[in-house]
């Protein structure tokens, strides 16, 4: 187990720890922020955060690797429900795929075997891109990537991405602001639900990450879509609280 701190229910702006920024919209569900001692995060209630492996952790970022160094909740996500998935990444990868956040795995899985969850993913031919597996099929394919997410994804440099899901009206969006890139689908069937131990998962996962080591700078899940304006707002919340530790977010 790591050096977890858990502030439940608070902003990191309302912290004790000296940051003044708020890096977070109202109400998430869950919100992580790495610390030299583990990280900082707000959990539901019951939920947990264990280290696998053995991830990096500095005052800036955390850091995993593939399969083997990350950190894993048991939160399970009802699949029939909108959510959001905010993150501030850095792109590394030049091969393979680097998992930042989500409860995405591949058919290589232990136990289950079978695509399933969602992510927000690094890739060395595709820049920055988001995974959701439905009952039939995927949505957001590597081969209908929107160009800008290919190139314009500098490597080294931190970007923050943003995935939201609306289950009323069967609608997903993919938003990096810093490119300018909104990258809408349609959910053409139900999200595939999820077993009690397809859980949420940072830096890593247990199936399907690979190559360069992926960062974290912070990440937000909240049980709700995002609209546009609210998207915006949260880009900003991150790169002022990255601002304010030195860090430079596009």
């Amino acid at each position: 187990m790591g050096a977890v701190i858990r502030l439940k229910n608070v902003n990191i702006g309302q912290s004790p720890l000296g940051v003044v920024t708020t890096a977070f919209l109202p109400n998430p569900t869950m919100t992580f922020v790495p610390s030299v001692n583990g990280a900082i995060t707000t959990l539901p209630t019951g939920v947990t955060l264990s280290k696998i492996g053995s991830p990096v952790f500095t005052k800036d970022y955390a850091q995993g690797q593939g399969t083997t160094d990350y950190l894993k909740t048991n939160y399970q996500r009802d699949s029939s429900k909108s959510f959001t998935l905010a993150a501030v990444v850095k792109r590394d990868a030049t091969t393979g795929l680097q998992f930042y956040a989500g409860d995405y795995h591949n058919a290589s899985h232990p136990k289950y075997k079978n695509n399933a969850g969602m992510a927000i993913i690094g890739s060395g031919t595709q820049g920055l891109r988001p995974v959701i597996h439905l009952l039939s099929g995927a949505i957001f394919n590597s081969a209908t990537t929107p160009e800008l997410l290919k190139t314009g994804v500098n490597l080294s440099q931190w970007y923050f991405a943003c995935l939201t899901v609306n289950t009323e009206t069967n609608t997903a969006e993919f938003h990096v602001p810093a490119l300018g890139v909104i990258w809408s689908e349609s959910l053409s069937a139900p999200m595939r639900p999820l077993e009690v131990d397809e859980n949420i998962m940072f830096l890593g996962n247990e199936s399907g990450a690979s190559g360069s080591s992926a960062q974290i700078a912070l990440a937000a899940f909240y049980e709700r879509h995002f609209t546009q304006e609210e998207v915006m707002q949260q880009y900003e919340f991150a790169k002022n609280y990255c601002a304010s530790k030195g860090m430079s977010v596009n």
